[in-house]
């Protein structure tokens, strides 16, 4: 069982350079593989001008077929027909050389790759001259297959150009540093005029909303920003271990951890900043419904305006102080329990020691006038209740 389980990254990596040593470099010379390269050559020399010649009958029938515009038939074909045979000629032509030991795979390939653009130049020629015959001329280009650059230069120029394109994308999305720096500045400053009319209702809760709204944007953009940075530079790093590193296979496990470890890192990042919001959201909530401190009822009564909706001196009969607390409200709007009216009966006219009402409100709060004692000619007198 152990010889069927999965490989380590590690032997995934070996055998990777493996492959790669036995692909990139230049082969040994060796008489079967040159034969094979030689039988490939005399076989493609043999064949390709049978097709091309049954390609002509084709277009000639076709001609005869179509009539008016049949030749533009013949010229059409002929022109395709000379671009993708030119594609294929310098195709097997340096896959034969590769197999001679005549260059790496990679110089070939580069080869093929100047030729293909050649051969895109020989379809604009052919094109034009398809309408018009074009005089011959020393200066057009070599038909492919043509292309024999220096070993390793197409990887030096290869590498080059990821690293620049790298350099320019890296940039692109380096803009959102300083769009973040502004933002910030302009919801920090609407975010103090806020605070300097916190006392308008609702502008707390928008002010509230704007900051944690733009913690979130900004959290998630730099976790966007930051992974399109990692995919950037994995694939600039994949041109160059395939390059100069140890070859196509090691170098795609080694871009496929990178990516794989930065859409962690960066995927728990956007969402750890959405968990941030959405608990922010319900502390703001929960902190509106329920206040820290408990309030007892006599701190509500200490804390709530004092609305008397009758005056302290009413219109009780003379020598009767009539006292009433209005009803008083908690920090959440609530309505608390009013207390009852104490009425306190004075005693006889003249008397010092008044009885006074029981005062049920705090020390602090502001005590009723005591009424001027009467007389003792007008306590005499009789009451309109009593009448």
């Amino acid at each position: 069982m152990a010889a069927l389980s999965s490989p380590s990254p590690t032997q995934v990596l070996a055998i990777g350079h493996a492959l790669s040593t036995a692909v990139s470099p230049t082969i040994a010379p060796s008489p079967p593989l040159t034969a094979l390269a030689d039988f490939i050559d005399a076989a493609y020399v043999l064949i390709e001008p049978w097709v091309h010649y049954a390609v002509d009958v084709a277009a000639y029938v076709a001609a005869w077929i179509i009539p008016y515009v049949g030749w533009i038939v013949i010229n059409q074909v002929d022109v395709v027909y000379n671009f993708v045979e030119s594609l294929i000629n310098s195709g097997v032509f340096n896959a034969t050389d590769w197999l001679r030991g005549d260059g790496s795979a990679l110089k070939n390939i580069a080869d093929w790759i100047v030729d293909a653009g050649l051969a895109l130049v020989w379809l604009g020629i052919d094109e034009l001259d398809s309408w018009i015959p074009l005089p011959p001329l020393p200066i057009y280009p070599p038909r492919p297959p043509y292309a024999d650059i220096p070993e390793g230069m197409f990887g030096d120029v290869l590498v080059a150009a990821s690293n620049a394109l790298a350099g320019v994308a890296n940039g692109i999305w380096s803009i959102w540093d300083p769009i973040k720096g502004g933002v910030d500045n302009a919801v920090g400053f609407i975010s103090g005029i806020l605070d300097s009319v916190a006392w308008v209702p609702f502008v707390p809760l928008i002010n509230f909303e704007l900051n944690e709204g733009w913690t979130l944007i900004a959290s998630e953009g730099d976790a966007i920003t930051g992974f399109a940075h990692d995919l950037i530079n994995a694939g600039d790093q994949f041109v160059v271990d395939t390059v100069h590193g140890d070859g196509l296979i090691a170098a795609t496990v080694t871009a496929i951890r990178t990516t794989l470890a930065s859409i962690g890192t960066r995927g728990g990042q956007a969402v750890q900043a959405l968990a941030d919001w959405g608990r922010a959201q319900l502390d703001y909530l929960v902190g509106l419904a329920t206040p820290g401190l408990a309030v007892t009822s006599t701190e509500k009564q200490v804390t709530a305006t004092n609305f008397n909706f009758e005056p302290l001196a009413s219109t009780a009969p003379t020598g009767v102080t009539k006292t009433r607390d209005a009803p008083l409200k908690d920090a959440l709007g609530s309505t608390a329990s009013t207390t009852k009216a104490t009425h306190q009966a004075t005693a006889s006219a003249g008397a010092d020691d008044v009885g006074k009402p029981v005062d049920h409100r705090r020390v602090d709060a502001p005590k009723p006038v005591k009424k001027p004692k009467a007389d003792a000619a007008e306590s005499k007198k009789p009451k309109k209740d009593d009448k």
